[in-house]
């Protein structure tokens, strides 16, 4: 015990925990692909959401953090890019095993995890934005089509004599 809790106070460690695949501390990283690898080789993945997350977070972390290296694309969103088109080149050409590709796809089609993810991003991004712009852009879009929802409601009432009583 006492030999774990200096293992855990070395300055070592330290550096290792501090250093980082996406969000993912180095140690776990490993730990996690291990994890996979082991999975993987027996064959044993499964469509679990706690296997999915971590293949899909050790992967997309890892498509992100090459992107992030490489010179001229990382100007240009190297990481967005790789992350979307190197995970569809490996499938493509048959570089990850089939097993990998069709529980993924399983999960993607069955759990319909996409919307949820879809939902979290538009949401973080309307978070993220700076208030007074925020402010701004829906005043700029409210005022006009609330001006014109009340001008067509017009029109309509007036060019349809007999719908004015649901709309008055």
């Amino acid at each position: 015990m006492g030999r774990l809790r200096l293992l855990f106070r070395c300055a070592h460690w330290q550096r290792l925990i501090n250093k980082r695949v996406g969000i993912i501390p180095l140690p776990a990283y490993f730990l996690i692909l291990a994890c996979l690898g082991i999975l993987l080789a027996l064959k044993e993945i499964s469509g679990d959401i706690s296997i999915m997350i971590a293949l899909l977070a050790a992967c997309g972390f890892t498509c992100a953090a090459i992107g992030e290296r490489i010179p001229v694309l990382r100007q240009i969103g190297g990481p967005v890019i790789v992350s979307i088109l190197l995970p569809a080149c490996l499938a493509h050409y048959k570089i990850l095993p089939s097993e990998l590709i069709t529980v993924i796809s399983d999960f993607w089609h069955s759990t319909k995890f996409v919307y949820l993810f879809s939902a979290c991003v538009i949401v973080g991004s309307i978070l993220s934005m700076n208030r007074q712009a925020l402010i701004t852009g829906i005043v700029k879009i409210f005022i006009p089509l609330a001006a014109g929802s009340v001008l067509e409601k017009s029109r309509f009432c007036i060019a349809n004599p007999s719908f004015r009583k649901f709309f008055i």
